[in-house]
């Protein structure tokens, strides 16, 4: 046997609302109709400033690795693919780029 609480739970997740006592609509002001307000701060200076410093570094990670892709395969699509590496992992790319001798051509 459930109590009270577990019954009104049960009713509240099959959709039913009503009272099986009385016929009256219960919970109509209750966890599942609320609605949920999220607050975002602003960033802080700080924060700011990093944002601005990685998108920099980001960028600028792409332009390295879109050249590298270009003159290392003579080809369009795979500077773009570099290009996007850069963008998506803009410290481990260049290293990659460099490592592999920044714009030298494949063997």
């Amino acid at each position: 046997m459930r109590g009270h609480y577990g019954n009104a739970r049960a009713r509240a997740i099959s959709g039913d609302n009503s009272d099986s006592m009385s016929g009256t609509v219960v919970g109509a002001d209750d966890f599942w109709t609320r609605q949920v307000v999220i607050e975002q701060r602003p960033p802080r200076p700080e924060q700011r400033a990093l944002h601005v410093v990685w998108a920099v570094a980001s960028a600028a990670s792409v332009a390295v690795s879109t050249y590298h892709g270009y003159k290392r395969n003579d080809s369009i699509g795979w500077a773009l693919v570099w290009g996007a590496c850069g963008g998506l992992f803009p410290v481990v790319t260049p290293a990659i780029a460099i490592a592999q001798g920044l714009g030298k051509p494949a063997r």
